[in-house]
């Protein structure tokens, strides 16, 4: 996966290069592929390049929400939003070695759809983050995994 530079505001893309099934570029420009950036820890100032893997802890979910036992050295952390805040997410990724994070939404109430999205609040752990992280809605998650 690639992230062209970008901050918050500003039109920018993710690119998943492989497996060739996925492979596709996703922009902010896009309706309904992208959420954007956390508005805390980092902007995107710099291509950002890795293996796109799941985050998992002990107990095989990826969360986040507690230590993350997946070696994510060097890679871009993809994680489910829901149960804790999204900077502890990010950071617990980033303690476990992630250079970005991914968050994908998911369906929690009738209400929800595939484009439904949430603003990325920074609360515990906000200020401890110094990686980026973007977030995008079920529809885009679909798109580029099982989830």
């Amino acid at each position: 996966m690639r992230a062209q530079v970008g901050t918050w505001d500003d039109d920018f893309i993710f690119q998943i290069l492989s497996p060739g099934s996925i492979a596709a570029n996703y922009s902010s420009a896009d309706a309904c592929s992208f959420g954007g950036t956390s508005g805390w820890g980092i902007d995107l100032t710099e291509e950002v390049e890795g293996e796109l893997v799941w985050a998992f802890n002990d107990a095989g979910d990826s969360l986040g929400c507690s230590t993350v036992t997946t070696d994510l050295t060097g890679k871009i952390a993809l994680i489910r939003r829901g149960t804790c805040s999204f900077s502890l997410k990010v950071y617990n990724a980033q303690q476990a070695g992630a250079k970005a994070v991914i968050i994908v939404n998911h369906y929690t109430t009738a209400a929800d759809g595939p484009c439904t999205l949430y603003n990325m609040t920074g609360l515990d752990s906000a200020a401890l983050v110094t990686i980026p992280a973007i977030f995008i809605p079920r529809s885009t998650g679909e798109l580029i995994t099982p989830v």
